[in-house]
């Protein structure tokens, strides 16, 4: 089964105003999935939901690119918690290698595939953390010394 697709296509909008609904599709579908793993985060969604209706589901339907951006989401999200249920997520992990390996998925979404794998084997550390603002100690701290004056 497909991906659900925005309700507001019809053929009265312009290609213009069609992307844009799409668009906003995805951004809620992937809001949704994002809201659900920080449930999850929180506890208020249990694993058994996650492994056996969200994670299923978004396999099944894997041919969508946008339900495999969905999966990635999820997993980018909430994986580090996942990893509780370490045998469960190998197998998650086991479908998604072979989404990844499918011919005809865009390279935008195979680079996802690809940086979610890399996040797991990096222990779900980032690469690129964002920096925030810092208290000035931390700054003088991480800066090199001054050269001594000659």
């Amino acid at each position: 089964a497909p991906a659900p697709a925005p309700a507001n296509l019809t053929p009265q909008l312009s290609a213009e105003e069609q992307e844009l609904e799409k668009m906003k599709h995805k951004r809620w579908m992937l809001g949704r999935i994002k809201f659900i793993a920080e449930l999850f985060k929180l506890s208020l969604v249990p694993p058994v939901i996650i492994f056996r209706d969200c994670i299923p589901r978004l396999v099944k339907m894997s041919e969508d690119e946008l339900v495999v951006e969905s999966l990635a989401q999820l997993l980018t999200t909430a994986g580090k918690q996942l990893e509780k249920e370490k045998d469960k997520l190998d197998k998650v992990f086991e479908d998604v290698k072979k989404i990844k390996a499918r011919p005809g998925l865009s390279s935008r979404v195979r680079f996802k595939l690809v940086d979610l794998l890399e996040l797991r084997d990096a222990k779900w550390v980032e690469r690129n953390q964002p920096i925030g603002p810092r208290k000035i100690a931390e700054i003088r701290e991480q800066a090199p010394a001054p050269a001594p004056a000659a």
